[in-house]
């Protein structure tokens, strides 16, 4: 190697030219200092302008994958529910081949189906696959019994992501609160937001239902020989709003129209209701008011006061400030324009909550960078730091410029993969800086160092690079919510790895031979801030201990596996979870009330409820909603709640997200304390993929009665377990209802059938639309059915009159009687067999996967038996957690695969990529020890981290084992040649694992919360501990294979045992 002392050394004119054929672009912006600077004008304007125009979000989009489709049968049992209304909606989604599950709930009055599409259903494909649900839905109603109402369809509300904007519309008027006028509000306000640019969907929450009531008197009607549907159908025939055909001329035609729509309630008090005996007027044996629908279905308070929400969504490409303040103009227009009647208070704007994200990790992404930077500051000086920081900011630009163009938005995810890169994206700089900087000091002239550089770290940096981006591979291909949630991560760190490895070719080549070639012509010594730190006691001390371990390589083997060892054996210890809880400062309460309740009586508890969370001091804002799902503050909601006047939620508001933990524990304890007659559960929003409940089993048979018995054992089992808060089954005792035990031959005398009886009975307990009236812009029905005050009791039912063919009418109780019988509450199934799912709250003492195997082990401890036809399985954060983790692990074998292969091309040897494969094994070890000594959990995020671990950790076993090829003494074994080659790649080693770590530093400090740090944890840890592999393990079982092959030659290379042959080397190699 004298050859190198030479101004122009002697192997640039000794390769046959071929350098400057293969590798002459290599040197280009070197070459031309015109396509140096433009390029890197041209790079940041495109980071500019992408980070300008890129959509902010604070979540990523998970594809929607669920719709459900909700038909009310007023009257109707669970069972009647369930075989006229349930099976036939199932049955026609049923050979739909993308659906994944269909969840069924049948209750009184009303068949609830949850759809579920398969995890590989992209978002380019579901519109076309809820296309094809909806024509079936639309093509099986005109089988549904007469009464069912027509099925709806819940497309939008079922997406997991959160509203952008949440509006309370309260009345601030004298009086009590006209909710009429505020309904009429709340409709112009969404039509107002749906027309401003960029709005994807706005929907009306806690909205009172108003209906036209005609009120009769059965006794009347019944002297009349009239019924409820005889009258409907005289009112409905008067309201005229079909066209009569056109009366054709021979210069044009005119359409025909019968005047006399209901457009007024003079107009229906006047409608004659012809009858046996003489004309009458509506008015004269009916009551004609509007009014709102009794009970109320759905209420929303905001502070304790009545509101209607009005919730609105941006679509996904749009910029959410610009957006929001469009939004808020328009709330300031529409409430001037009520005179100030209705106010208008913001319960939620998500870009706050965007902003104060991304501005949170932008400064951990700065911070990072910080670190990175001095850490190249130390070992290498500032030229050396200057030219390795210039690859950070042109791979984040070309990082934001890509998301741009593939139409991916900015959020908390894409920037953490950022920062993931941070510490990754400059290795190869590193690398290629040092590498040009120890040619120039060898006497290369610049662009021969430039040249000779990259033929000699190309295919190692590639290899690392490729390997690298294949550990972050799994993540990108994730199916099913959980790949939506964090496959950003991925492409930010794979595009910044592909434009890193660009740049390091290109640019970083050319500024070091630029900056470097300027300090070697120039004068001042060696000081650390110029050349970084050099350390030769520290090399000399290490030299020593490697020469001593290479001699005895199994010392540095063993010890390396018996840390990843302990490292996998210790971490079986650590608390289990999906994914941590969000750190936030608001959390949610959910409440459930005995199964017979009415929303205004539910209404009452939850006033009581609501002061005494206001009462604390830390609550700045609560949201309810009772009787149906509240509109989604957070992206993994669940709006299933339709049509549940026995469940309430609100949201709560805290000053910080430090408070909102403490709320959380106090207040559950004050609630179940203060109200131990409900069920009462506070909870901290959760992160990932939604999930109804973290603790679910599900029970399947065929008798609804045996799994509403095998669900209270199973209830009884998990509630022994201390952590459990409270406890739900999907089928539950039963409610009290009321069967009419019908004389049939009684009703064949008089020319009765049961279906008339039940006709003449619904239409007056439920009524029977007829007609309707256009109120602004309001369409109301007419509805007709019988006072409240004559259908309150058991004995007016006995009372009823049941009108006969005849015109006569009898008593019901002349055909039969009356009884009170427990009947199923609600009948639930999943893809059409009927299953019990049996639900759990817990404490936050224990995470959801802990209680299930705790549940699990007891349920066997117990020998808890199932009838012959019965089964149980697990649903909740462990089937999601099994299901994110088979497909993460499902990817591997062949991204292993392709990791391996890439190796053995770069090396053209499967022994050095199978010594990396070790490396690889070993790492995940030192990830999982780093885990257990920080104490945090053992969840999806420390397993994605081990995956990119892997890539990572073995980049600097890839130098060391690049180095020892490229010297022939070493790559034959000679122990003080792979001493050398090791210690020569110290501090470039040393520097890319201290920046990966520094990289992180930021998100284990200062971040806070449970979902960055473990992952942060995982990957710098274990690239700290892999330091031990890269310059210990690697060269050492390196050379212990070598022995074992020249043994087996009979020869060897120094310090010969006796019997073997010194090898001999070419001169020219020596």
């Amino acid at each position: 190697m004298s050859d190198l002392n030479s101004k122009t050394p002697s192997k640039d004119s000794s390769n046959n030219k071929n350098v400057a054929k293969v590798f002459h672009w290599s040197s280009a912006y070197y070459r031309n200092l015109h396509l140096l600077v433009m390029s890197l004008i041209v790079i940041v304007a495109a980071g500019f302008s992408a980070w300008n125009s890129l959509p902010k979000i604070e979540d990523p989009r998970i594809t929607q994958r669920n719709i459900s489709v909700v038909t009310e049968f007023p009257g109707a049992s669970a069972r009647l529910v369930e075989s006229s209304i349930t099976e036939l909606v199932e049955s026609s989604i049923a050979s739909i081949s993308e659906i994944k599950t269909v969840d069924s709930t049948s209750r009184a009055n009303v068949s609830i189906v949850a759809i579920e599409l398969k995890d590989n259903v992209t978002r380019e494909k579901n519109r076309q696959i809820i296309a094809r649900i909806r024509d079936r839905i639309k093509d099986v109603t005109p089988k549904l019994p007469e009464g069912a109402k027509a099925p709806s369809i819940k497309e939008e509300e079922s997406i997991a992501s959160a509203y952008t904007l949440i509006t309370a519309l309260s009345w601030n008027g004298e009086g009590e609160p006209q909710l009429s006028l505020m309904n009429r509000v709340a409709e112009t306000l969404k039509d107002r937001l749906e027309a401003v640019s960029g709005t994807e969907y706005v929907s009306i929450h806690g909205e009172p239902t108003e209906e036209i009531l005609v009120e009769v008197s059965p006794s009347e009607l019944a002297d009349m020989g009239m019924t409820i549907n005889q009258l409907a159908r005289l009112v409905d025939a008067s309201d005229s709003k079909q066209v009569a055909g056109r009366l054709l001329r021979p210069d044009a035609s005119s359409p025909i129209e019968v005047r006399g729509e209901f457009n007024s309630l003079e107009r229906i008090k006047a409608l004659p209701i012809r009858t046996n005996t003489a004309d009458t007027r509506l008015s004269d044996i009916a009551s004609v008011y509007k009014s709102q629908v009794q009970p109320e279905e759905v209420m929303t308070f905001f502070n304790g006061k009545q509101v209607i929400l009005v919730a609105a969504r941006i679509e996904v490409q749009n910029q959410i400030r610009p957006w929001t303040e469009l939004v808020k103009a328009e709330l300031v227009k529409i409430e001037r324009e009520t005179g100030h009647l209705v106010n208008f208070n913001i319960a939620f704007e998500q870009a706050n909550y965007t902003e104060g994200r991304l501005a949170t990790l932008g400064q951990n992404l700065f911070a990072g960078v910080g670190a990175v930077l001095f850490v190249v500051l130390f070992f290498m000086g500032w030229r050396s730091g200057i030219i390795v920081a210039t690859s950070l900011p042109l791979s984040a630009a070309c990082v934001l410029f890509s998301l741009q163009v593939l139409g991916m938005q900015l959020q908390q995810m894409s920037i953490f993969g950022m920062i993931i890169a941070i510490g990754l994206l400059i290795d190869n700089a590193i690398v290629m800086t040092d590498e040009v900087r120890t040619r120039l000091e060898k006497g290369y002239r610049p662009v021969k160092a430039i040249e000779h550089s990259v033929k000699h770290l190309f295919a190692p940096l590639l290899a690392s690079t490729l390997t690298t981006i294949l550990a972050f591979m799994p993540i990108l291909l994730l199916d099913g919510g959980a790949g939506d949630f964090i496959g950003s991560i991925s492409v930010s760190v794979i595009l910044a790895l592909i434009f890193s490895f660009i740049i390091s070719m290109t640019i970083i080549p050319a500024l070091s031979a630029w900056l470097e070639s300027k300090r070697l012509s120039g004068t001042g010594g060696q000081q650390w801030w110029k050349v970084g730190i050099q350390g030769p006691a520290y090399s000399s001390r290490f030299r020593n201990f490697l020469l001593t371990s290479l001699k005895r390589p199994f010392i540095a083997i063993v010890t390396a596996s018996m840390v990843s060892i302990v490292g996998v054996v210790l971490v079986g210890s650590l608390p289990k979870v999906f994914f941590p809880a969000a750190d936030r400062d608001m959390f949610e309460i959910r409440v459930w009330f005995p199964n017979n309740v009415t929303v205004p009586v539910a209404s009452e508890w939850v006033k009581k409820i609501d002061q005494h969370i206001l009462d604390n001091q830390s609550v700045t804002q609560t949201v309810w909603s009772i009787g149906d799902s509240i509109p989604s503050f957070y992206y993994n909601q669940i709006m299933n709640n339709a049509n549940s006047p026995f469940y309430s939620e609100v949201v709560v508001s805290v000053t910080d997200s430090n408070e909102s933990s403490k709320m959380i524990n106090q207040l559950q304890r004050e609630l179940d304390k203060k109200f131990p007659n409900l069920q009462i559960v506070a909870k901290a929003f959760a992160q990932g993929p939604p999930v109804e409940s973290p603790i679910e089993f599900r029970l399947f048979g065929p008798e609804t009665k045996t799994l509403r018995e095998l669900g209270e054992e199973l209830r009884g089992i998990i509630a022994k377990q201390p952590e459990t808060l409270h406890t739900r089954a999907s089928v539950s005792p039963g409610l009290a209802k009321v069967w009419f035990d019908a004389d049939e031959s009684a009703l064949n005398q008089v020319g009765l059938r049961l279906s008339d009886v039940a006709g003449q009975l619904s239409a007056a307990y439920e009524g029977v639309v007829a007609g309707s009236i256009l109120e602004d812009i309001v369409e109301l029905p007419v509805k007709i059915k019988y006072a409240n005050i004559e259908r309150n009791e058991l004995s007016d039912l006995r009372t009823f009159p049941i009108v006969l063919p005849s015109g006569d009418w009898a008593p019901a109780s002349a055909f039969g009687e009356f009884v009170i019988e427990p009947d199923s509450t609600s009948i639930t199934r999943q893809n059409g067999e009927r299953v019990n799912i049996v639900q759990a709250y817990i404490t936050p003492d224990i995470t959801p996967l802990d209680l299930t195997h705790k549940v699990i082990a007891a349920i066997k401890a117990e020998n808890w038996q199932l009838p012959e036809g019965y089964r149980w399985e697990v649903g909740g954060d462990a089937e999601e957690s099994g299901q994110a983790n088979a497909s993460l692990a499902a990817h591997l074998p062949v991204l292993i695969l392709l990791m391996v292969t890439s190796l053995v091309l770069a090396f053209k040897s499967g022994k050095l990529a199978g010594i990396i494969g070790l490396v690889a094994v070993l790492s995940a070890g030192f990830g999982l020890l780093s885990l257990w000594i920080s104490g945090y959990a053992l969840g999806f995020n420390p397993l994605l981290g081990v995956t990119g671990l892997i890539g990572v950790a073995i980049n600097g076993s890839i130098v060391i084992l690049a180095g020892i090829q490229a010297d022939e003494k070493a790559k034959a074994g000679d122990i003080n040649a792979i001493a050398e080659v090791t210690l020569s790649s110290t501090r470039h080693i040393m520097s890319t694992t201290l920046t990966t770590i520094a990289g992180f530093i930021p998100l284990i400090l200062f971040v806070g919360g449970e979902f960055w740090p473990p992952l942060a944890v995982v990957i710098a840890g274990g690239v700290g501990f892999s330091i031990m592999l890269s310059l210990w393990f690697t060269p050492s079982i390196y050379a212990l294979i070598q022995r074992k092959s020249f043994k087996k030659q009979g020869v060897c290379f120094t310090n010969c045992d006796q019997g073997l042959k010194p090898v001999e080397l070419d001169a020219n190699e020596s």
